[in-house]
């Protein structure tokens, strides 16, 4: 065997020894999806806004939204807030709300999506995921 082609076969070896097991782990579920084995389970995530921080001032009124984390949050009138994915799911861009029509379109595409996430015009075929969202006093609490 000549000396080029031992050391060769040694880097590509060694390659193989440090990659390999990285991509075996990347593709194994996260700790956090721990369904709970003991009956304990790990509590819901969330996502908690307050109304009266600067940041989400726009949420006061009817029609303002706001994007927290991929999550569109919009203030549909009334008291009432809608929590979606803000990620078109066409082309990945960002929806945004429409108060007259309460719904959300997306600019890129004119993907056009209900207050509950479903597909009113496409090209978008799926529905953005939706939100559990309450309110109370001046705290949005967004279950994740």
């Amino acid at each position: 065997m000549k000396r080029r082609d031992l050391i060769q076969k040694i880097i590509l070896g060694g390659a193989t020894v440090i990659i390999v097991p990285s991509v075996i782990s990347s593709c194994s579920k996260d700790e956090d999806d721990t369904g709970g084995g003991g009956g304990g389970g790990t509590a819901p995530k969330q996502l908690t806004i307050d109304l009266t921080s600067p940041t989400y001032s726009a949420l006061n009124t009817a029609g303002g939204s706001v994007i927290v984390q991929n999550i569109i949050v919009a203030n549909t009138g009334n008291d009432v807030f809608v929590a979606l994915s803000s990620v078109c799911t066409h082309d990945g861009c960002a929806v945004g709300y429409n108060l007259a029509a309460n719904n959300f379109p997306c600019p890129c595409h004119q993907s056009v999506f209900a207050a509950n996430g479903s597909v009113v015009t496409g090209p978008a075929a799926t529905s953005l995921k939706s939100y559990a969202i309450n309110k109370s006093g001046n705290t949005l609490t967004i279950n994740l």
